[in-house]
């Protein structure tokens, strides 16, 4: 019986190590961060929103339907999709949410086609037309720590092989090493079977270390390959992943950073004034996003702003882009002016790049198009 009890221990102790992502294969091709930049034009298009639209755009698509290209719109406040025909940019079509389900109660929304529309709820994930007929509910079980789904601009449903990927809005207490470890951030649900899998665990360093607020976000895109790109706050790394064999890892951090993302300790984790102030004097990592037309990957930098301008509650700081090339090697770093929102970028499939800005006029979204230079020449 004493041999007993430490091989139960051992083998406790090799399942625990095994518990999480596969072991990442590291790369770290030379980057040449001066090779390209990437600038803001001043090419803007806008979509006039209706009188039944307001501005919070929480989610979209550019899809090809029938030889025509639409952009498709998700505004949370009236639960609405809309759809624009590009390049006319004129609104094509309006599909109210409100009719099939209670008010405020759609949390986010994604357009794939009139046939497959996706819905989350606070309680479920849902598949619809565009008469409303429902084709697939799936709740979304109560599981401790694990949180609901979500459809957003910096983390887009993926629709693979019959299985629709969702971000799992995170739920688990940063102070509890257990929670973060068990934590997984992609929900699944296969079309056929109604399945659910959770994917995807935090990397090491946050089970290494505390990181409070928005210094636990993530962010994601998927490949030509099919495979998923994930960007973590906290981490100087990109991931490449199948979510089963093939995980890598790439050398993906600012030219500018030159100290660790700064972690807390277990009892300010959830201190919202020492959260607020670690996050902004911290360099730290956003949106991830590919640009399937060029064949290259967008990660946002956040440059850290200095303990004085904290003080002084001067919190502007600018954004970058770090670009990558189809290898992962970053080609280029550029800086960003205030006002545009590199998290929420989309293509068309002509290969144009467009991000979020500030319209001059209310009742429209206006986008500017982001254009590739290379030793200043410009690759449209």
């Amino acid at each position: 019986m004493k041999a007993f009890i430490p091989s139960i221990f051992i083998s406790l102790l090799i399942i625990a190590c095994k518990h999480g992502n596969p072991e990442p294969k590291l790369y770290h091709p030379q980057p040449a961060y001066h090779s390209y930049n990437i600038i803001a034009t001043q090419d803007t298009i806008n979509f006039l929103a209706d009188e039944e639209s307001f501005s919070d755009l929480e989610s979209w698509s550019v899809r090809q339907l029938n030889g025509k290209t639409y952009i498709a719109f998700f505004e949370q406040m009236s639960a609405s999709i809309i759809l624009y025909d590009y390049p006319s940019n004129q609104q094509a079509d309006r599909i109210d949410l409100h009719r099939f389900f209670k008010p405020n109660s759609v949390n986010s929304a994604y357009f794939h086609n009139y046939d497959s529309i996706f819905v989350t709820t606070r309680d479920a994930f849902y598949m619809l037309d565009s008469a409303g007929k429902r084709i697939r509910k799936v709740p979304f079980v109560s599981e401790e720590n694990q949180g609901k789904g979500r459809i957003s601009t910096e983390n887009s449903l993926y629709l693979k092989n019959d299985t629709v990927f969702i971000a799992v809005t995170p739920a688990t207490r940063n102070g509890s090493k257990p929670a973060l470890r068990a934590w997984k951030l992609l929900w699944a649900v296969d079309l056929k079977t109604d399945k659910v899998t959770r994917y995807y665990h935090l990397p090491d360093t946050y089970t290494d270390h505390y990181y409070a607020g928005k210094l636990n976000k993530f962010s994601y895109c998927m490949n030509k390959e099919g495979r998923f790109v994930v960007s973590f706050a906290s981490d100087t790394l990109l991931y490449e992943t199948d979510l089963r064999d093939y995980h890598h890892a790439y050398f993906a951090k600012s030219q500018y950073q030159v100290k660790p993302v700064k972690h807390s300790k277990k009892e300010d984790v959830n201190d919202v004034k020492e959260e607020g102030r670690i996050y902004m004097i911290s360099d730290s990592y956003g949106s991830i996003f590919y640009d399937p037309y060029h064949e290259r990957y967008l990660r946002v930098a956040k440059p850290a702003i200095s303990e004085a301008d904290f003080n002084a509650k001067k919190y502007t700081r600018p954004y970058r882009l770090i670009i990558f090339d189809k290898n992962f090697q970053i080609i280029g770093e550029s800086d960003f002016e205030d006002g545009i929102e590199l998290h929420r970028m989309f293509t068309t499939p002509d290969g144009k790049l467009y991000a979020q800005v500030m319209s001059p006029v209310e009742n429209q979204y206006s986008f500017r198009r982001l254009e590739y230079q290379e030793n200043h020449i410009s690759i449209k």
